[in-house]
């Protein structure tokens, strides 16, 4: 269950402090911008979306916050994150990976994420996009606080996708769960309803405009 905190903000002048609410677990600077400026937020690039798809595998076992402080190692040591060059990495370029300190050093995660770049540009040459891919489960609308079905669960079972779903190294939650993290950005948002958290009202602002 995701919790709220309030926190005293105050305007331009200094003078007049108000009341900002967030969900507890964002508590360090690094968790309060992520919360702020991007968790919950649509994504529809297919770089950033593989980005997500990177860390997610990274952060399996570890906390989020350790991931995004590792966020611009992985950035650089994956080629800005480019699945058209992930997807040619060799036993040669995974071997230094496993050599960087700024990565986590998983010889799994690392492979993972060459196994995704190249399902993913199945997905592209099939579907012309994995955001028109993985937004076609929702029917390319956000959704707000409805349990979906795991992509797992759509890999395995739609016909027409050109993966195995062993190809992912994803959690079967990969839609839906009440925690920050990356799959945030390509599935219903899941700020608690009601909870007042100032994420939660910017993103009815969002789907209100959108429906």
């Amino acid at each position: 269950m995701v919790g709220v905190k309030a926190f005293n903000t105050k305007d331009a002048g200094g003078t007049h402090a108000k009341a900002t609410m967030r969900c507890s677990w964002a508590q360090s600077e690094l968790m309060i911008r992520y919360h702020d400026e991007e968790w919950g937020v649509p994504v529809h690039h297919d770089v950033t979306l593989f980005e997500f798809l990177i860390l997610e595998g990274a952060q399996a076992g570890l906390s989020w916050e350790t991931i995004l402080n590792k966020r611009e190692n992985y950035r650089k040591a994956f080629d800005g994150f480019d699945p058209q060059i992930v997807a040619r990495y060799d036993r040669r370029k995974i071997a230094q990976l496993l050599k960087n300190p700024g990565i986590v050093r998983n010889r799994l995660k690392i492979a993972s994420a060459v196994r995704n770049a190249q399902a993913l540009l199945k997905v592209q040459a099939e579907f012309g996009s994995f955001d028109a891919y993985i937004w076609g489960f929702v029917d390319h609308h956000p959704r707000q606080n409805r349990p979906s079905p795991t992509l797992v669960n759509y890999l395995d079972a739609s016909p027409r996708c050109p993966l195995s779903a062993t190809a992912w190294l994803a959690d079967p939650s990969l839609w839906h769960r009440q925690r920050p993290h990356p799959r945030d950005h390509a599935k219903p948002d899941d700020t608690q309803g009601g909870c007042g958290c100032s994420r939660y009202s910017r993103s009815q602002e969002f789907l209100a405009a959108h429906r």
